[in-house]
């Protein structure tokens, strides 16, 4: 005898081979995207450790060079001045997005058996490192910054050499000095420049006080107070031209204390 069966359980059969189907299916979609992940995580860790070495190695580079460059004259210093603040630009670039990681790898951290919170522990010691180190980069920037803008008031007021003998001018560069002291005194510096500002400030009285005298010898005709104070004046200038070599050693001793970190810092 045929039994015949029926359509309910054909209908069921059928839905329960589907319904396989779709797991299998989706099984495999969730193998594929399990897979994918595990690669792009792989690679985006990869990423992460690269951006940190290229990073630091960008602002050594710069470093090295900027510290490779003499400094003995205007032209060099404009020259070691401008590389210094692109190693500090180097250093800056990217600096607060440095060592964040991607939402999706975070949790990846507490996995202790891939190192990965370790690789992110390097990250953030290199940015602390070459973030103290800009700090003391940017002293070095202030201080050069600071000593050319003096050296260009100081330029403003140099006499010429007919100015020192013709009377007439001797007031107007007397009023130059009194400016040139105002301005300075009023100049808000580095605190690496103090001990500069005040030589500049120390030598520049000095200048002007031997402008007055001269002026003051002059109108009582008296020759021997003249030439007494002529000679002062011819001295105080001496004196004011070796403010570049006495800021030149400030300058190297905070380029050697710079030097010094640096070397600590990456040795």
């Amino acid at each position: 005898m045929n039994i015949h069966k029926s359509p309910i359980s054909a209908l069921t059969r059928a839905f329960s081979q589907h319904k396989k189907a779709l797991m299998v299916i989706s099984l495999l979609v969730l193998a594929v995207s399990l897979i994918a992940y595990c690669f792009w995580s792989k690679q985006a860790w990869e990423g992460y450790s690269h951006s940190t070495r290229q990073r630091s190695e960008s602002a050594r580079n710069a470093i090295d060079a900027a510290l490779a460059l003499p400094a003995s004259n205007d032209e060099q210093r404009k020259l070691k001045y401008d590389t210094v603040v692109t190693a500090s630009s180097d250093i800056t670039k990217g600096e607060d997005s440095a060592c964040n990681l991607n939402p999706l790898i975070q949790w990846q951290r507490s996995l202790g058996f891939l190192n990965l919170a370790t690789i992110v522990n390097d990250c953030n010691t290199e940015k602390e490192k070459l973030g103290a180190l800009n700090g003391d980069l940017k002293k070095v920037i202030a201080y050069i910054g600071d000593e050319q803008a003096v050296a260009s008031l100081l330029e403003n007021v140099k006499p010429k050499s007919s100015d020192l003998l013709v009377d007439s001018s001797w007031a107007d560069q007397l009023k130059l000095w009194e400016s040139f002291s105002a301005t300075i005194g009023a100049r808000k510096v580095s605190s690496e420049f103090t001990a500069t500002k005040a030589l500049v400030q120390e030598r520049s009285s000095v200048v002007e006080a031997a402008w007055r005298e001269v002026i003051a010898a002059h109108g009582a005709k008296d020759k021997s107070r003249y030439l007494k104070s002529q000679t002062a004046l011819v001295s105080s200038y001496a004196a004011l031209n070796t403010i570049p070599d006495m800021s030149n050693r400030y300058l190297l001793n905070l380029i050697s204390s710079f030097r010094n970190l640096y070397g600590q810092a990456f040795k």
